[in-house]
């Protein structure tokens, strides 16, 4: 097993887990699948402090995890919402 950081390529791969837990689980809260461009944006708002992670078996992507910003207040500067999803 390897975990390393999520590159561009991997958008694709976080996008399809996703949309699929939108789809068809109660694990998420969220009614529609989102397109590319969203998790482009939202991958592009990462950075060192809030990364996302990609977990991978024999090279093939299994899941994904990451730390957001939990909210834009100075007092939540230091607390992040953390993300963790794996195909079942």
């Amino acid at each position: 097993m390897e975990i390393r950081n999520a590159t561009q390529k991997d958008i694709n791969e976080i996008m399809n887990l996703y949309n699929y837990k939108i789809e068809k689980t109660t694990y998420i809260w969220q009614r529609e699948p989102r397109g590319r461009r969203y998790y482009k944006n939202w991958a592009n708002s990462h950075d060192e402090r809030h990364p996302i992670f990609v977990l991978s078996l024999s090279g093939k992507f299994i899941g994904f995890a990451s730390l957001s910003p939990f909210r834009n207040v100075d007092g939540y500067d230091r607390i992040c919402e953390k993300r963790k999803h794996k195909i079942s």
